[in-house]
Parts: structure tokens; C-alpha cells; sequence
């Protein structure tokens, strides 16, 4: 099955990453360069997403799962993948992660040395960085953040090198890469509270935003809203459906990827559906709302 995730890795994180993920330890080449992109705020976006502009390397992070297209993973309390690194040692209380290695792979650091966990069964705990900072770990060793993961539900550093894996929920670590390299997401129908509604081919539901309008090519969410409304990405413009009768459609969204349409307005996944039948985006700031297979908006409150 098809989603949004993707995994094309970028041609310029290719080069960063030549040190870091060959299969050596990466040895301090002058200081680190901090990631810090600053997220644009989205008036009405209906709440969720990053809080002004923090990387996710500098907030504390709660441990907790969402899915992907390999199955469940842990992620941060914004979403964010989690990743181990194949040279770190279970228990040894230390990351080999250094230098240049960590431009790519900033730690995901807490601010308790017993992290806040919701759904994750694997052993949590932490170490110390360098600069005196608690960094997580699970099963005895330190997660990481891949600098190239932009949003909630990027998993675009699994695999990086055969030394970066994402993190199932037990701690196990996570080697499939099989349905990861396409972003495409088919739409088809399921049953919810408020009646028959549009989700993705893995049961996710999508969602309208009220301040798009329909039929002009564009998305009105932005910068964090996207954090917390990630688009609902296809690789055609004639996307599959199976029981979907509005008229479905893309829009090219600014990074030159294809969002799904349903009469005309683009749709959305809520980052805080974690699961098939989760419907938690429903009249979220009363601007977010279920799609039925007509293409009408939903907007009964389960």
C-alpha cells in the first residue's frame, strides 16, 4: 500500500552525510553547525504543531508512537521519527554520533532522565551529552532526529548509509525499507462515527481545511500548519480510488510533489491520528473537517 511518507533522500544530505553514515565514526571536524530552520505560523491553522521556531534537537522530547510505512515507530511529541545509529553500543552510556555527524543527526534530548513514553514498551532512558544535556535512549541506546525529516511523518533517514533504522515501539530496530520509497497514497472509503468518510489505503483519514478555496491550484496551509496537517501526497494525477465518488485531482505543493484533491480543495492528514479509524482532526478550531465519498464536508461531531 501507498502513503505520504517518502524516503528520496536529497542530493546536497547525500554529500553531509558521506562522513557520517559509510560505516565509520564520524571524528570532530570543527563544531557543529546547529539546525534551526525558523517555522512560519499559519493564522487558524486549528492547533498542533511546533511553538515558534525550535529545532527539534533543542526541545525536550516525550517518547510516542505513530504509524508508518513500516509499521509503528517511535516518534517525538510533535511527530518527528527517531532513529538509532548502528555504531553505538547498548548500555556503553555514550554516542559515537560526533562532529560533523551530528549536522545530520541532532540527539533527540529530554528534560527528565525518566522521559514521558505513551505507547512505547522498549526499556527509555538517557545519557549524557558533552554540553551536559540529556539525550534519550531506548534499550540502552541514544535516538537521534534526521536533519533531512522536515515534518511529522518524514522518514526520510531510514536505512541513510545501512546505519540509520527507524525505532518499533518495543525498541526493536527497524530494517524494512519495502513500501518506503513512494509517497503515493490510493483513497478509498471507511466507516466512522460520523458516517462513511475518505482515507488513504492504510485506513488514515483525510481532512478539508476552510480556509482553502476550491479550484485554485494552491494549499493556504504553511509552515507550522503543516506540521500538524501533513499533505496527502500521490505520485499521479489521476490518483486510485476505490469508492470515492467526488472528483479527485492534485495540486503541485511547493516542493514539487503531487497533494491529492477532492472537489477541487486539497486534503490533509491530523499528525494526531495514530491509527486506521482515528478521526481526531474532526472540527479541530472548527476550520478542519472529515471528507465524505461525495466530496462534501462532514461536519457532524462524533
Amino acid at each position: 500500500m501507498k502513503n505520504l511518507w517518502t524516503t528520496s533522500w536529497a542530493v546536497g544530505a547525500a554529500a553531509l552525510l558521506a562522513l557520517t553514515a559509510c560505516g565509520g565514526t564520524a571524528e570532530d571536524a570543527g563544531a557543529p553547525a546547529e539546525s534551526s530552520a525558523a517555522q512560519t505560523e499559519s493564522p487558524d491553522s486549528g492547533g498542533g504543531g511546533y511553538g515558534g521556531g525550535e529545532s527539534p534537537a533543542a526541545a525536550a522530547a516525550a517518547l510516542t508512537t505513530a504509524g508508518s510505512p513500516v509499521g509503528a515507530i517511535v516518534v517525538d511529541s510533535k511527530g518527528m521519527a527517531v532513529y538509532y545509529f548502528d555504531q553505538d553500543v547498548p548500555n556503553s552510556g555514550e554516542s559515537t554520533c560526533t562532529g560533523d555527524c551530528l549536522v545530520a543527526w541532532p540527539p533527540v534530548l529530554v528534560d527528565s532522565e525518566t522521559p514521558k513514553l505513551d505507547g512505547v514498551t522498549g526499556e527509555t532512558g538517557t545519557i549524557e551529552t558533552p554540553d551536559g544535556e540529556l539525550q534519550a535512549t531506548v534499550n540502552g541506546l541514544p535516538i537521534y532526529y534526521f536533519v533531512e525529516d522536515k515534518k511529522a511523518g518524514d522518514i526520510k533517514g531510514q536505512a541513510v548509509g545501512d546505519v540509520w533504522w527507524l525505532i518499533a515501539p518495543n525498541g526493536d530496530k527497524i530494517t524494512d525499507t519495502a513500501s518506503t520509497s513512494t509517497n503515493a497514497a490510493a483513497l478509498t472509503t471507511a466507516g466512522s462515527p460520523v458516517g462513511d468518510i475518505v482515507v488513504d489505503s492504510k485506513g488514515m483519514a483525510v481532512y478539508y481545511f476552510d480556509q482553502d478555496v476550491p479550484n485554485s491550484g494552491e494549499s493556504t496551509c504553511t509552515g507550522d500548519c503543516l506540521v500538524a496537517w501533513p499533505p496527502v501526497l500521490v505520485d499521479s494525477e489521476t490518483p486510485e480510488v476505490d469508492g470515492v465518488t467526488g472528483e479527485t485531482g492534485t495540486i503541485e505543493t511547493p516542493d514539487g510533489e503531487l497533494q491529492a484533491t477532492v472537489n477541487g480543495l486539497p486534503i490533509y492528514y491530523f499528525v494526531e491520528d495514530k491509527k486506521a479509524g482515528d478521526i481526531k482532526g474532526q472540527a479541530v478550531g472548527d476550520v478542519w473537517w472529515l471528507v465524505a465519498p461525495n466530496g462534501d464536508k462532514i461536519t457532524d461531531i462524533p
